[in-house]
């Protein structure tokens, strides 16, 4: 854990309690710019080319450390080098002067060469820049009292739970569970490490011909996506110390490398066993829950279900909710993840969304959150109203997680992780996921960039029911519209949340505006989908209908 920030940043309150010298080193550094709050300066120095960047961080000491923000040379070099593979190396810096004494006919960006060193500089003190050093330095174990031993989530060995117990007791309730020992005969789990995908990815070839794939890795502090091959990736990963890393989403990683679908299978809680009338007639009430109804579309006209997952240690996501009202299933093939469940009823605090959930404004990045709201939400921990409580839980690599429909939860890797999760519609949420394709067709990500393949947003709901009718047992399509119509039963989120929108608000105080360019309208499991056509949407109010664990 490093002992102190690089270029010598502290928070702003240490300025009451330093000498005279030091309170001059911004006033003098910066002349006429010293007025500006650091947000601002660090916009107007990213509009600066990386020659007049180099230049101004020559002109004193404050703007020394000021043109270092690690930010200005992540996109500098992910604009420079647009669908290119980044090689990364110590800082962003380094990577982009290393990247610029290449020849243009190499394809990899970055090489070693040559090293950039920080200076310590006394008399820099800035919140700002000091956040985004704290976010993945802090020790969590005192700064949020209780983040490692909190455990609000059932823990049920395989063995004690078999499929009508996990849709009786978890499933058709809506409410997460941790599944131990469901798959211990998944070769990934000894597999699948950074040297056997980079490995593996290394001997596939795409369809070019050519042996080199490319994975996207995205953050939301970043203008745009990164490429990377697997091997670079890891190596990023080793190194990276960011306040939001770039995370890796794969969704088409079974089509790039397809030897991995051999290595694992679907839990038997979510297998789809049964979708047929024929099938169904002779299954009891609990049996006859059908599974990834979503299949009844077909593999390229579904939306996007399935994602290979890497992050470095204290990457994650932040509080979001799954796409389309869809369940999903995770599990940690390396590493630990901390996850953090609000009820669909309340709002984490420093979450706040629009009425109908379209737009939501929310913390950059999961350190944020933990250092600014921890003490609001052992608040929350404690409400009177159980029913508002959030819920946490450590997952051990090989766990399977249940998420539920409508939850908001925050996802933070505790190692360096690589996981597996799958999206999908049963009989269980069946119903509000219907009611979601019909009412907020805006709102529905998955299917926008495969507009010749995937059916569109404005087609779903009567493609998908019409698909239901032929294909499943009447009787499950009937009841998931009767209880649509009816406004559903308890476990309706979709009701619970708009009939709750009051106490939604009251409950997500503390509002945190994003602060950085870039980022998509769909969010994190679309920013790997949507490429280049969604990146340069504003990040101030966006769709909320994404997920990366």
């Amino acid at each position: 854990m490093p002992k102190g920030h690089p270029y010598g940043v502290l928070p702003e309150g240490n300025s009451f309690f330093c000498d005279q010298q030091e309170l001059l080193v911004r006033a003098y550094g910066l002349g006429g710019l010293r007025s500006m709050k650091d947000e601002a300066l660090e916009e107007i120095l990213s509009f600066l080319p990386s020659v007049d960047l180099a230049g101004v961080s020559l002109t004193s000491r404050a703007m020394y450390v000021f043109a270092h923000h690690s930010d200005l040379w992540r996109d500098l070099t992910l604009r420079a080098w647009p669908g290119r593979p980044i090689n990364y190396v110590r800082s962003w810096k380094e990577t982009y002067m290393r990247a610029r004494g290449r020849s243009c006919e190499d394809n990899a960006v970055g090489e070693e060469r040559t090293l950039h060193m920080p200076i310590c500089v006394r008399g820099i003190f800035s919140n700002m820049l000091y956040r985004t050093w704290s976010c993945f330095s802090s020790d969590l174990s005192t700064a949020c009292p209780g983040f490692f031993t909190f455990c609000d989530i059932d823990k049920v060995d395989s063995s004690f739970l078999d499929s009508e117990k996990f849709v009786e007791q978890y499933e058709a309730k809506n409410i997460p569970v941790v599944i131990k020992n469901a798959v211990n005969d998944w070769h990934a789990l000894k597999r699948w490490d950074s040297d056997y995908l980079a490995s593996v990815s290394c001997g596939e070839s795409n369809n070019d011909g050519k042996k080199e794939l490319l994975f996207r890795a995205t953050s939301a502090t970043a203008p745009m996506a990164a490429n990377f091959t697997l091997a670079g990736y890891f190596k990023y990963a080793r190194q990276a110390c960011e306040e939001a890393p770039l995370y890796l989403f794969e969704r088409d990683f079974a089509l790039k490398l397809p030897t991995l679908e051999n290595d694992y299978n679907v839990p038997i809680y979510f297998r789809d066993t049964a979708t047929t009338a024929t099938a169904a007639t002779t299954a009891t009430t609990v049996g006859a829950k059908r599974t990834d109804l979503f299949s009844v579309l077909g593999q390229e006209s579904r939306p996007d279900f399935r994602w290979l997952i890497c992050g470095p240690k204290r990457s994650g996501s932040i509080f979001h909710i799954d796409p389309n009202q869809t369940n999903a299933w995770n599990v940690s093939v390396q590493g630990r993840k901390k996850w953090i469940f609000y009820p669909p009823q309340a709002n984490p605090p420093g979450v706040v969304s629009s009425d109908d959930g379209a737009d939501v404004t929310v913390p950059i990045c999961t350190g944020e959150w933990l250092l600014s709201f921890w003490t609001q939400h052992l608040e929350m921990r404690k409400a009177k109203d159980r029913s508002l409580r959030p819920l946490e839980v450590i997952v051990d690599a090989g766990d399977v997680i249940f998420v539920p429909h409508g939850y908001w939860h925050m996802v933070v890797n505790l190692d360096d992780c690589i996981a597996l999760t799958h999206n999908y519609v049963s009989t269980s949420n069946l119903k509000d996921c219907l009611r979601f394709l019909r009412e907020r067709p805006d709102q529905i990500s998955g299917v926008r960039d495969r507009p010749q393949q995937a059916v569109q947003p404005e087609e779903l709901y009567e493609v998908f029911v019409g698909k239901l009718q032929d294909q499943v047992d009447p009787r499950v399509l009937e009841r998931a519209l009767r209880d649509r119509e009816g406004g559903g039963e308890r476990g309706d989120t979709m009701h619970l949340r708009e009939k709750q929108q009051e106490q939604r608000y009251q409950a997500a105080s503390g509002v945190i505006k994003r602060r950085k360019k870039g980022g998509n309208k769909d969010k994190d499991k679309d920013k790997d989908k949507d490429k280049d056509k969604e990146e340069d949407e504003s990040v101030a109010s966006f769709s909320f209908s994404f997920s990366f664990f």
